[in-house]
């Protein structure tokens, strides 16, 4: 015996020995099913028939029966089973809903998604059919599907829609496939698919598709479709036929044309942005940008569109739309130009008028000191006036028109800055000298303007750096060294305000940091 019970599987001897030994003492037949271990030190099943003789003192005298090798059946078994665990799981986890009717439609099982998107518990669609969560404009469309289910076995995809529980209408997409069990049972298994987001999606696509079209009709503006794949380009307007059209759209033949025309600074953005679509994070974006034609340049505002998906979920085809803006960026050049103007007027009155009153009074004071005592602190007094009027003249004075670059007005304003501040104003520039829109670059200078101004006037630093990095995104710092202040305490002033509010008129974010003995620093982000 102990020879035999060496084969049995370590974890089954106990139980087989158990067995053995009741059968020897009640006599009856040996049956039972464990687990051997060969020679080669593979693990098999086996299934053991037979019966056991007592002697005289009903000790186990000889023992008959056989031994049948039955792995591949418990192995089978098995997998049986473990696939039948993993399609319980499947069948009740997976966000698609799972039907089982009999061939007239009577419900068997559903998953717990069809009872999501139904409202109906599964009791209550035990007691249901699947014509009566169909309108009756679908009834004609399901008998069509159920020849085919009876003449190939399968049916779809198809569309219709089913009434829910409170009486709404869900857009559904349907596979079935007919089976039958071992009693030789017909059944129809379901794949019922929620569409209602999709749905929203093209009937909210359709309806800017119709505004589009009016939009082209009357020549507002000029779109085109993209194959992303081939990059093929399928003209839907072409603009020279508009009147008043200033961009011939035939010379876009391929989606490499229209990429090389977007004016060199404005690509990175459209880069970002299409890079967001293509990864599915956005399904359209608008931008304005300039596109290049010979020597002339033309605003546009686009916005681009995901109109396909392709097979492997990636999309296919994108719709462009094109609308000139020339006319709305000039309006808008102008009022700043405007504005600019204005600012530089009133700097040229301060400086005729209060800035040459206050040096003309200065210089009778320090005439009239060398016979009187006491008037130091009126000179001193206006000293500080002559400073604060100047730094408003500079502040007023300088346009951004004036200079060829962003850069350029920047060290204008901090050139001037210098003739009236005691310390040193240093900057540290690396990147791009421009930024592409004139209206966020004038917001960009005015906000280091106050900043600068602030430094100037509150830090009691004895050096104010500028820091710019200008690539993908404009980083600014202004720092200085000075007393600094605790942002806790102090009442925020209108320069902040100002400088905040400029900043969220271009997207940007503006932070102040200071501690007190430990300076401030002003942080500008502008995402180009």
């Amino acid at each position: 015996m102990e020879t035999f019970y060496s084969y049995i599987h370590p974890d089954d001897r106990a139980a087989v020995q158990e067995h053995w030994e009741k059968c020897a003492s009640t006599g009856e037949d040996y049956h039972i099913k464990h687990r051997i271990i060969t020679k080669q030190g593979e693990i098999r099943y086996v299934e053991e028939n037979g019966n056991i003789r007592n002697d005289d003192n009903a000790k186990p005298l000889i023992a008959r029966g056989t031994i049948q090798d039955i792995t591949k059946a418990v192995l089978y078994q098995q997998e049986q089973i473990l696939r039948d665990e993993n399609l319980h799981k499947f069948f009740s986890y997976i966000d698609i809903g799972i039907a089982k009717n009999s061939m007239d439609g009577k419900f068997f099982d559903i998953n717990p998604e069809f009872e999501r998107f139904t409202g109906y518990s599964f009791d209550e669609l035990n007691e249901m059919s699947s014509e009566d969560l169909t309108p009756e404009k679908y009834l004609e469309q399901d008998e069509e599907r159920l020849k085919s289910l009876t003449e190939y076995g399968h049916s779809g995809p198809y569309k219709k829609e089913f009434r829910t529980k409170n009486g709404d209408l869900v857009p559904v997409l349907l596979h079935g496939v007919r089976t039958i069990d071992a009693s030789g049972k017909e059944f129809i298994w379901s794949v019922v698919q929620d569409i209602s987001e999709t749905t929203d999606y093209e009937s909210r696509l359709q309806q800017e598709v119709e505004k589009f079209k009016l939009l082209l009709g009357i020549g507002k503006i000029i779109a085109f479709e993209v194959e992303l794949e081939t990059g093929e380009v399928s003209t839907v307007r072409d603009s020279m036929n508009i009147e008043g059209a200033t961009f011939p759209i035939e010379e876009i033949t391929h989606y490499d044309d229209f990429f090389d025309m977007i004016r060199s600074e404005h690509r990175p953005l459209y880069q970002r942005k299409m890079s967001l679509l293509m990864k599915g994070d956005i399904d359209s974006f608008s931008f304005d940008f300039q596109l290049v034609q010979g020597h002339k340049r033309y605003w546009h505002q686009g916005i681009i569109t995901l109109l396909e998906m392709g097979a492997e979920g990636a999309p296919a085809k994108i719709f462009v739309t094109l609308r000139n803006i020339d006319e709305d960026k000039d309006q808008e050049m102008r009022n700043l130009i405007t504005q600019e103007m204005e600012r530089i007027r009133i700097s040229r009155d301060i400086h005729d008028s209060i800035g040459q009153m206050l040096v003309g009074t200065r210089l009778t004071l320090k005439i009239k000191m060398e016979d009187h005592e006491g008037l130091e602190e009126i000179d001193e007094l206006l000293d500080a006036m002559i400073k604060e009027s100047r730094m408003i003249i500079n502040n007023f004075g300088i346009s951004i028109q004036e200079s060829e670059s962003l850069k350029g007005t920047f060290t204008s304003l901090a050139e001037k800055m210098n003739r009236v501040y005691d310390g040193i104003i240093t900057i540290d520039w690396v990147g791009s000298g421009h930024v592409n829109d004139l209206k966020n670059a004038t917001a960009i200078f005015r906000i280091y303007q106050e900043a600068l101004s602030n430094a100037i006037k509150y830090s009691e630093s004895p050096e104010i750096h500028i820091n710019v990095r200008n690539y993908d995104n404009f980083d600014m710092e202004v720092i200085d060294w000075g007393i600094g202040f605790d942002s806790a305490s102090i009442e925020v002033g209108f320069g902040s305000i100002n400088m905040k509010e400029r900043a969220k008129e271009i997207g940007a974010n503006v932070d102040v940091s200071s501690s007190l003995g430990n300076g401030t620093v002003v942080s500008l982000r502008y995402d180009q």
